[in-house]
């Protein structure tokens, strides 16, 4: 007499995928035209879901015992389970993470470096003024200039602000244009040179501009120190740069 086989190990087996691929194609094979196979694993499969509900549930209800006790202190002590623990573990870890990063975040906003700041904030000063000479005629060298000026030209540019500046000192507002020309190619001692030549000359209309510059030009240069001084000089006065310096200044603490 031929003894029939016994496929519960099997099943427990193929239910929980812990089947060898050679052994699971076997087993399916099995189940095909096996009725009385195919209604053990039915009830199995509706055994492990059943199971898998009331630890569900005993999750649940431990869940909501710790949220009695967080806001109920005075109600009975919590008995929670080891996979609540390994949960609560878990979620734990993944807020600290979190807290770490966004701190991290703060922390990179908050410092600002001074040449993310100069790119924030430099930007070339437009041709706003009437260049003429005595004569009340536009110097072709000064057309010129400006025009080299407006094109980024500024090597170019500097040349002949040099030569008219030489030929005419009063001209004290192309200190300006010269001073950013010369950031502009990376020459920042001789922009410093120019701004200041505006600023020491007190009794013009290009002061607050010449300081705004010689500001940035310090960002650049990374000299906090002096940049510090020369935006908190504008923080304290009303004009148009004011607010960026106060913007400026509080960056760089």
């Amino acid at each position: 007499m031929k003894q029939e086989m016994n496929y519960s190990r099997y099943v427990d087996r193929y239910l929980d995928n812990v089947m060898s691929s050679e052994e699971h194609v076997w087993f399916e094979k099995e189940l095909e035209g096996n009725l009385e196979l195919q209604n053990e694993v039915k009830l199995q499969k509706s055994l492990h879901a059943a199971i898998s509900d009331r630890e569900t549930f005993a999750l649940k209800e431990q869940l909501e015992l710790i949220h009695e006790q967080l806001y109920n202190p005075w109600t009975t002590k919590i008995r929670i389970s080891k996979p609540v623990k390994k949960a609560m573990s878990i979620v734990a870890g993944i807020a600290v993470l979190m807290l770490a990063f966004a701190l991290l975040f703060v922390r990179q906003i908050d410092n600002t470096s001074s040449s993310e700041l100069y790119a924030q904030y430099f930007k070339p000063a437009e041709v706003g003024m009437s260049f003429r000479t005595s004569g009340n005629e536009v110097s072709n060298d000064l057309r010129t200039a400006m025009m080299l000026y407006e094109s980024k030209r500024f090597e170019e540019a500097i040349g002949l602000f040099e030569k008219i500046l030489e030929e005419d000192e009063s001209r004290i507002g192309l200190n300006l244009y010269s001073g950013i020309s010369h950031m502009e190619v990376k020459q920042y001692n001789e922009a410093n040179i120019r701004f200041r030549k505006i600023i020491d000359h007190k009794s013009n209309a290009f002061i607050e501009s010449a300081e705004w510059y010689l500001g940035l030009c310090y960002l650049l240069t990374e000299d906090d120190t002096k940049a510090k001084e020369v935006f908190a000089n504008i923080a304290d006065h009303k004009s148009y740069y004011s607010k960026d310096a106060k913007k400026i200044l509080n960056k760089l603490k």
